[in-house]
């Protein structure tokens, strides 16, 4: 039963790598974003396995926060929180037929090769934010 909660921790999990911290000038409307997303992500990680409904809004608000702070990334971060938001703005789509939590594991499954390249980039806004904010 615990596989059920992937889509909701990946998501989670990607989006606590825009923690921010405070920054010089032209980082700070990027990090002030990824404080945003941080917050979503912990809303994502903190659900239960069987409010289908709960993880939908939830996604939806972190797919928002993403999809702002991609607009404001930085040129050189801006290919990596794409990836992350085009991810994210996807999986937020796909989701929303999930009627059960046999579909987000199934939805899960089907994104375990995304996932891996997905880390790349992950990682590289870690180490943006790590560095700048």
């Amino acid at each position: 039963m615990k596989k059920i909660i992937a889509v909701p921790f990946v998501v989670g999990a990607l989006a606590l790598g825009f923690v921010a911290c405070g920054g010089d000038d032209d980082a700070d409307a990027f990090c002030d974003k990824a404080s945003e997303v941080e917050t979503a992500g912990n809303s994502l990680q903190d659900l239960g396995t069987q409010d289908i409904d709960a993880a939908k809004s939830a996604l939806d608000d972190a797919n928002a926060k993403v999809q702002e702070a991609a607009d404001v990334a930085p040129d050189e971060i801006s290919d990596d929180v794409n990836t992350v938001a085009s991810f994210i703005d996807d999986l937020s789509n796909q989701i929303a037929d999930a009627n059960s939590p046999e579909d987000l594991l199934q939805l899960a499954q089907s994104l375990q090769g995304d996932v891996q390249e997905l880390q790349q980039a992950s990682d590289n806004v870690d180490q943006y934010i790590a560095d700048n904010c």
